[in-house]
């Protein structure tokens, strides 16, 4: 046998791969094929040429004469392998293929299009299918593709798998060999079935196989009218769910070594089957995988003006027929329901699955279910549904019991699947974006390139019955119109009231509580009210601070109303302070057990009052107070004619507030404040309005600073311990340091002499072990005015330190 290497030329990448590889020539190796590879009166020499159209081309020919074959004959003139070789010397060949049999005890994988374009590697997944094999492995004469051989059973008369981009053959089939053997393959043939089985089943792990089929382009399927959200239901809880939620929700692509292509087709497949080939669905849906990216729009390598993705979607519908797709069963006709067996409860639960709605936490863990396209709570909220189930069903009534039973059992099944939503109340944040719902399936998005309604939200909001729709905004109005409904004192005030009612509209920033304060008649009420109403008008507005249920009644409104408040406990007061930074609190399910409900929220606080309702510095250090001025008898409009002005205003308003929005929203990352506020993100969402009304940021931080000045001074009127600290420091001007009983007895004196009752008024500490709690809460304070204060541990007890410092 020659040992000489045949040249097959120089070759570039065929133009129809879909990940050309950039090697430019191929020697045929004869010594590296394997033995048991050229036994056998089973080979043809080739001819590799490139064609006019420049794609290779491999035409076979005899090894008698150096002609092609006549039609017909190439069967009955294969030789052995060397006189093939030989042949090619003779007559200018440069390569020889062998065909494999049903006497051949195995046969080949084609897979094609597995070298980077780049670098020249082979990819890792069919890297992967090489070391698995463990078996002869060579590279193609395309230089595109690899061949490996081993011994095999046939699984299934389909020979092309995942798109095409994979061929298993072991009868009748020519491979040309190159002898190319790829990486550390070894030189013999072995046994290859467990990648053989495992490639198979790749294939046809999702729902409906691929067949070797035409392809038609813009291909459908009948369709079976399900929603995307029950589509995804039913894919994620088959009996193939995992792998299909290994796709879609996570991406992970190791299940075809790592092939993008074969899982997207794989994807597609299962999406196919699951919306009964309805390609706008199938398309939205991939949109929404983990493996969509940007070659889904690109063009495909077919050349006929459609993109990967139409592509995909086309060989994933290609064969099948009605019988191939998912069709949903039907409600149960009359006589029927007997086929349902168990309780009433356990029916309930087989009715409500066989919807085909989402079961699903939230970001709490509370547990839900896709009804109609909303999320509907599995507790209590859910009987409705499930009774009209149950009644078009069987044209029954259930009891309570049964109720709660099935509803349990939903909430395990949803808990135990572990699919997380995260829903939201009115707003949300997504992307640099804003949506806001205006009502069930109409949708605001604000970003910095304006504002406009969507047909399509990816946000998933809550529906809850006591909030009342909204108008559709317009374009045109003006936000200064809403001074219209509100008797601020003075133009800083309306200024800051401006910039606080377009910002309350940004959920993921914690926003300033509003108080709203003045005389009796100024229309404290009303202006919480015209907020309110702009933004999330609810039945009932206002809530009660009832401790037990407050959060709750929080969590089912975007914007919190408290009206006529004269005073602030200190727990409220503390709750007041976590829903505006976003903190997490709890409350007792039942008082029978211990379990809690956990409420994580950020909400929008209104609060009026004739006066300030807290001097609490944490409290104050969190809002902004505006001032109204006492309405005249002439001033003063009927509540009919005051909302009827006000309903005709508010989709003028909305726009308006709208476009500041979006005007803040570009204008946030370019703004550079001196100083920041104390809740510095809605500070300059705040300034970003202030720019877009032409008053420029600067002027947002000198309207700020009288707040806070106002603001410290409230604090400083409401708390004996930091009147009599300044005090206190006014006569020790280079500090003090002591225990805080020593601390305590020298303020008690100082604070008797500025006027302090303090055995009466509730804010003064009754014992130094309050003291350090006290002080804690004006330490702000302290700071603005030069004084600082430090705790420490010593041997005779707890040493508090006060210095004197610049001012804040």
């Amino acid at each position: 046998m020659p040992n000489d290497s045949y040249d097959l030329g120089s070759y570039e990448s065929n133009a129809q791969s879909q990940e050309p590889s950039p090697r430019a020539s191929y020697a045929l190796n004869p010594d590296a094929i394997p033995d048991e590879l050229k036994r056998g009166t089973l080979f043809s020499p080739f001819r590799i040429e490139r064609g006019t159209d420049g794609k290779l081309e491999k035409i076979p020919f005899n090894a008698k004469t150096g002609n092609p074959y006549e039609k017909g004959t190439m069967l009955d003139n294969l030789v052995s392998f060397d006189e093939a070789l030989a042949a090619c010397v003779k007559y200018g060949g440069n390569s020889v293929a062998r065909r494999f049999t049903e006497d051949d005890s195995g046969g080949f994988i084609d897979i094609d299009s597995c070298f980077d374009r780049e670098s020249g590697e082979l990819f890792e997944w069919a890297s992967k299918g090489v070391e698995v094999a463990n078996s002869y492995s060579e590279r193609s004469v395309s230089g595109n593709g690899i061949h490996i051989v081993g011994r095999f059973k046939q699984p299934h008369n389909l020979n092309k798998l995942l798109g095409g981009r994979v061929e298993i053959y072991d009868s009748d089939q020519f491979m040309v060999l190159t002898g190319d053997v790829i990486g550390d393959a070894p030189a013999e043939v072995n046994d290859i079935q467990r990648l053989v089985d495992d490639l198979y089943k790749q294939h046809l792990a999702l729902p409906g196989s691929f067949k070797a089929t035409e392809v038609v382009p813009g291909a459908s399927g009948p369709s079976n009218d399900l929603s995307d959200e029950v589509v995804l239901m039913r894919a994620r809880n088959a009996s193939n769910g995992e792998r299909f939620c290994q796709l879609f929700d996570d991406g992970d692509t190791s299940s075809y070594y790592g092939d993008s292509s074969s899982a997207d087709l794989a994807l597609v497949g299962s999406l196919a089957f699951w919306t009964a080939g309805d390609r706008d669905q199938i398309d939205r849906l991939f949109r929404r995988s983990a493996l969509m990216r940007e070659k889904w729009d690109e063009p495909n390598h077919r050349g006929d003006g459609a993109t990967y993705g139409e592509m995909t979607i086309d060989r994933a519908i290609a064969g099948r027929g009605p019988d191939d797709f998912y069709k949903p069963a039907q409600n149960t006709s009359e006589g029927e329901a007997e086929k349902v067996k168990g309780s009433a409860a356990d029916r309930l639960v087989a009715y409500a699955l066989s919807t085909g709605g989402e079961l699903f936490v939230d970001q709490l863990n509370a547990p839900h279910v896709f009804v109609d396209g909303y999320p509907l709570p599995l507790t209590s909220r859910c009987y409705s549904w499930l009774r009209r189930l149950i009644w078009d069903q069987e044209s029954k009534t259930v009891s309570g019991d049964a109720l709660g039973a099935a509803t349990g059992t939903l909430a395990a099944f949803a808990e135990n699947l572990g699919t997380v939503r995260e829903l939201h109340t009115r707003s949300a944040f997504y992307e640099g974006a804003l949506y806001y719902e205006l009502e069930p399936g109409k949708v605001v998005r604000v970003d910095a390139g304006g504002w406009n309604l969507i047909d399509s939200s990816p946000i998933l909001f809550r529906r809850l019955v006591n909030l009342k729709p909204l108008p559709e905004p317009e374009r045109g109005g003006s936000i200064e119109d809403i001074y219209r409904f509100v008797n601020l004192k003075s133009e800083r005030d309306k200024r800051l009231f401006c910039a606080y009612t377009v910002t309350l509209a940004l959920p993921h920033v914690a926003r300033p509580i509003l108080l709203a304060t003045g005389a009796m008649g100024s229309g404290k009420s009303t202006t919480s009210r015209v907020i309110k109403r702009l933004w999330d008008p609810t039945e009932p507005e206002a809530i009660r601070t009832d401790g037990r249920d407050f959060l709750q009644k929080a969590s089912h409104c975007f914007v919190v109303m408290l009206d006529n408040q004269s005073r602030l406990s200190a727990d409220m007061s503390d709750t007041f302070c976590r829903l505006v930074t976003g903190e997490a609190d709890s409350k007792r399910r039942l008082y029978s057990d211990d379990e809690d409900i956990i409420y994580s929220l950020r909400r929008v606080i209104l609060l009026n009052g004739i006066n300030v309702p807290t001097e609490r510095g944490d409290v104050l250090d969190r809002a902004l107070a505006v001032e109204l001025e006492r309405l005249s008898d002439t001033e003063r409009r009927t509540e009919e004619e005051m909302w009827e002005s006000f309903d005709e205003a508010h989709p003028g308003l909305l726009g308006a507030a709208f476009t500041l929005l979006s005007q803040a929203i570009a204008a946030r990352p370019r703004l550079a404040l001196a100083r920041s506020p104390r809740l510095a993100d809605w500070g300059y969402y705040a300034a970003g309005v202030y720019e877009g009304m032409g008053w420029g940021a600067n002027r947002f931080l000198e309207d700020w600073d009288e707040v806070v000045e106002v603001q410290e001074q409230t604090t400083l009127e409401g708390s004996p311990v930091a009147q009599a600290i300044l005090s206190f420091m006014d006569e020790h001007p280079e500090g003090y340091e002591g225990t805080a009983t020593q601390l305590h007895e020298k303020l008690t004196v100082v604070a008797r002499k500025i006027g302090v009752d303090v055995i009466s008024d509730k804010a003064w500490p009754g014992s130094s072990r309050v003291l350090w709690k006290r002080l804690k809460e004006v330490l702000p304070l302290l700071a603005s005015r030069g004084v600082s204060a430090e705790r420490s541990k010593g041997r005779v007890g707890t040493i508090i330190k006060l210095s004197k410092a610049e001012a804040a």
